[in-house]
């Protein structure tokens, strides 16, 4: 039995209902350099993670990957990807703006319809950290699955230390896993990773936790009252890569 398996609750949001949130968020109009605009730079944060990805030469699979952030700057490195989604609207984006990328359309929880040992690399940037203990569990196997043997799984997930995007708010449904915002979140610690990215199945090659300051669009600089006492927020994340044993 899992832990705390007596004391879950289930979410009240339908997948249907989180489908047509996502289709909201992203029912916007966006030009491609607007998508450039907002990548990060996660992946060269990571001297190991950037060589790993400088030395890919074969098709790279984004989880998740939105309005193709990733996806484009992936593609203007020079690598073939495969960008994947369950919002219909965010692939439209992609579609439109990024017309070299392949597309797929699937709901990850329902399992990744693609071949055993098809990618050497995948990644998910915040996307795979909306799950209950048993669909996290069951997408880890999907992606393994779908790795080549030696192949590696980069990705970025929600740390506990995270307050601007809910950590400890909302319903808790799992140890470190709520009902917030009109969708499901899950929030990691270093001990969470390495229960789910098990010893048996997976080789950890960096796993990062840091502060993001992002400006602009997707994340500002911004102030809560706590207990009358004005305190900042922040994103925290966990960014981090595996490689398949």
């Amino acid at each position: 039995m899992d832990r705390d398996d007596d004391e879950r609750k289930h979410s009240t949001i339908s997948e249907s209902e989180k489908e047509q949130r996502w289709d909201k968020i992203f029912d916007k109009t966006y030009t491609r350099e607007d998508i450039r605009n907002q990548y990060d730079n996660w992946i060269e944060q990571d001297s190991r993670m950037e060589t790993i990805f400088n030395e890919c030469r074969k098709p790279i699979l984004d989880l998740g990957c939105g309005i193709g952030i990733d996806t484009l700057h992936l593609l203007e490195k020079g690598h073939n990807v495969v960008a994947c989604d369950f919002s219909s609207k965010a692939l439209d984006i992609v579609k439109k703006n990024i017309p070299e990328a392949i597309t797929r359309q699937f709901n990850m929880t329902k399992g990744i319809p693609i071949a055993n040992e098809e990618f050497a690399l995948i990644i998910g940037n915040k996307s795979i950290h909306y799950f209950s203990e048993q669909e996290t569990r069951n997408l880890i196997s999907e992606i393994h699955r779908v790795l080549k043997i030696g192949g590696h799984f980069a990705f970025v997930v929600n740390s506990i230390k995270d307050t601007s995007y809910g950590a400890g708010n909302g319903v808790k449904l799992e140890e470190n896993f709520y009902e917030t915002r009109g969708t499901t979140k899950r929030f990691f610690d270093e001990e969470e990773l390495r229960r789910f990215f098990d010893s048996e199945h997976w080789e950890f090659i960096s796993a990062n936790e840091i502060e993001v300051e992002v400006q602009g669009e997707r994340m500002q600089t911004v102030t809560l009252k706590v207990d009358g006492q004005e305190a900042p927020t922040k994103k925290v994340t966990w960014n981090c890569m595996v490689k398949k044993k």
